[in-house]
């Protein structure tokens, strides 16, 4: 399994429940909508990060 392959779970202890899902909260507030045109105009530097990195992940 690799990182970015899809992963459910249940979970059953309340708690856990709702800590995990504070932590996906906060993770939301750092998150914005991808915009095609507002990555087409990103550096050149990170589109070649972005691209290498498709290139070595796995297939979809």
């Amino acid at each position: 399994m690799f990182a970015t392959d899809p992963l459910n779970a249940v979970i059953y202890d309340a708690r856990l429940a709702q800590e995990l899902e504070a932590a996906f909260e906060r993770d939301l507030e750092d998150c914005y909508p991808f915009e095609p045109g507002r990555y087409r105009r990103s550096p050149v530097l990170k589109r070649l990060h972005d691209s290498a990195a498709r290139l070595l992940s796995p297939p979809l």
